[in-house]
């Protein structure tokens, strides 16, 4: 389990209960890590720059081949991995911000997470190429920068809440 930290309020709360070290979520945008870098940090944050994560989870369990890909009404293929009493459902690409890493150090962030903890696949992932892909900033392809180029709905719509 995790703390969804996107903000200077929750980062505070977190080094007010004695954490000196944060993860941010996994679901921040540049723009929320932008606004948090304007101000002193509270606590260490530690920005997720690779990961696997499930989708979601569910103690349903659906009769589709764990390992085949399977497609959503978008045509994305996801994955299913059962483990005892649920199920995983996975993006066919991990999450990597090895490209952002620059733009990231600008902002003043100087500690990352490559998470390798999860994945849909049955071997384990490739540490020495995710290291030297980090070192390079170089993404690891294919992969998803998922929210981290997100507009808010102000910037899409124009109506401010």
């Amino acid at each position: 389990y995790r703390f969804n930290l996107r903000n200077q309020a929750a980062l505070a709360e977190m080094a007010r209960c004695g954490c000196s070290w944060a993860v941010l979520s996994l679901e921040i945008s540049r723009k929320e890590l932008e606004e948090m870098s304007r101000g002193p940090f509270p606590a260490v944050p530690l920005v997720t720059v690779f990961s696997w994560p499930p989708l979601f989870t569910s103690r349903l369990m659906p009769a589709l081949q764990e390992h085949k890909p399977f497609f959503t009404a978008k045509r994305e293929a996801c994955y299913l991995r059962k483990t005892s009493g649920h199920s995983r459902v996975y993006a066919d690409h991990p999450v990597c911000w090895f490209e952002m890493l620059p733009d990231l150090r600008q902002m003043g962030y100087r500690h990352f997470v490559i998470d390798v903890s999860d994945s849909p696949l049955d071997r384990p992932l490739d540490m020495e190429r995710l290291l030297t892909e980090f070192k390079l900033a170089k993404p690891n392809k294919p992969c998803s920068t998922f929210n981290y180029g997100r507009r808010d709905l102000t910037e899409k719509t124009g109506v401010k809440r």
